[in-house]
């Protein structure tokens, strides 16, 4: 998976398919990312909501005390019961005006298998949404960490399930809203062009039910709010059962430092970390560094920027 991102992340440079931020663009966007996490971070203090950076946010705070140099977004992560709340919250309208929100829904389509909160007058348009009808603006994405099986055998069931789901979920995506631009650039590469073709054929032949189904299936099988003494993030980067914790590993939080505000982490952000990255202190090198793929960008305030 690293390699195929590793090829991917070089092909978009080398093509020019993909528009490569420059470094005030980069700025922008982090600035603004920072304003929309106050926000939201407020919003949870008001109603004692718990939640916690993830992911590269979390490995900033701990190893820079900022955003990553390169990073490009900013990642939560809640527990469910006050998941939940928040997307209650924000369907009221607590937010305000300047945010809009992501979800999966019964009786709608999203882009992906958690919630995103969008600034409305922004655009931030990656590779696989291109074609789709969801919202493309920039956003926060947060993460839900939902209970899982105390006994480690029902936990590995669980997990394999959920993965599978979330694969399906995946491959429907890309059947029901082919993007050209993402075909044409795993086409330069043997080993990313098989993988598309597979994902491709898998979403076809599993898209007899919509995209927005399995999206649902998915979300309401991982849902759990009894207290197992086991957390996971079904939707993390490691998948199901390899993101479970004890909940001791996330909560109670602790504070830290983020661009000179101060921030929640997980309690034992180190495990956390390490399970995640395995040496996270250390710099990756350029080809190793994660970003998104970014077709078209536009700030809000500022000129809209296009790949051509």
């Amino acid at each position: 998976m690293k390699n195929c991102k590793k090829i991917k992340l070089s092909l978009a440079i080398k093509t020019g398919i993909c528009h490569i931020l420059s470094q005030e663009e980069l700025k922008s966007l982090q600035e603004l990312l920072l304003e929309m996490y106050k926000d939201v971070a407020s919003l949870c203090d008001k109603y004692g909501l718990e939640y916690m950076l993830a992911y590269g946010s979390c490995i900033g705070a701990v190893r820079h005390q900022g955003f990553i140099p390169w990073d490009d977004d900013l990642d939560i992560m809640m527990p469910m019961a006050s998941y939940e709340q928040l997307i209650t919250l924000c369907d009221k309208g607590e937010l305000g005006d300047k945010y809009e929100i992501g979800v999966p829904r019964r009786d709608k389509d999203n882009f992906i298998t958690f919630l995103k909160i969008y600034r409305r007058g922004t655009t931030f348009i990656e590779l696989t949404n291109i074609n789709t009808p969801f919202l493309k603006n920039i956003c926060i994405d947060i993460f839900t960490m939902d209970f899982a099986p105390k006994n480690r055998i029902f936990r590995v069931l669980k997990g394999l399930i959920s993965n599978c789901m979330r694969f399906i979920c995946t491959c429907v995506l890309y059947s029901q809203y082919p993007s050209e631009e993402e075909r044409k650039l795993k086409s330069y590469s043997f080993i990313t062009k098989i993988r598309y073709k597979l994902a491709y054929t898998v979403g076809k032949i599993f898209g007899i039910i919509k995209h927005q189904k399995w999206i649902w299936w998915f979300d309401r099988f991982n849902f759990c709010t009894r207290n197992t003494g086991f957390m996971t993030i079904s939707i993390g980067r490691r998948s199901y059962y390899k993101e479970v914790h004890p909940v001791e590993c996330f909560l109670p939080t602790k504070k830290a430092i983020f661009e000179g505000i101060e921030v929640n982490i997980p309690s034992d952000a180190d495990i956390y970390l390490t399970a995640a990255y395995g040496d996270y202190m250390r710099i990756p090198p350029i080809e190793e560094r994660e970003k998104h793929f970014i077709y078209k960008f536009d700030i809000g305030e500022k000129k809209e920027v296009q790949n051509e």
